[in-house]
């Protein structure tokens, strides 16, 4: 199970500049502000496959550190 608090990076759709969201934000869908461009990202559709393909990877490396450390 994945920490809720845990930040991933995401782009920005207008100006691509990547800042931090939470695990939670995104489970919520939640709207965020750019920090760079200020734009309202809502945080679904296209945007919520690219942080769940992201957290998938997440996942798989860190069952592959975990396998490597046993």
């Amino acid at each position: 199970m994945l920490n809720k608090d845990a930040k991933i990076d995401i782009p920005c759709p207008k100006c691509k500049h990547k800042f931090p969201v939470t695990i939670g934000q995104v489970e919520r869908e939640e709207k965020v502000t750019c920090p760079k461009c200020n734009s309202t990202i809502a945080l679904k559709d296209d945007l919520t496959k690219q942080v769940e393909k992201s957290i998938r990877n997440f996942q798989r490396n860190i069952k592959n550190i975990s396998r490597k450390l046993k």
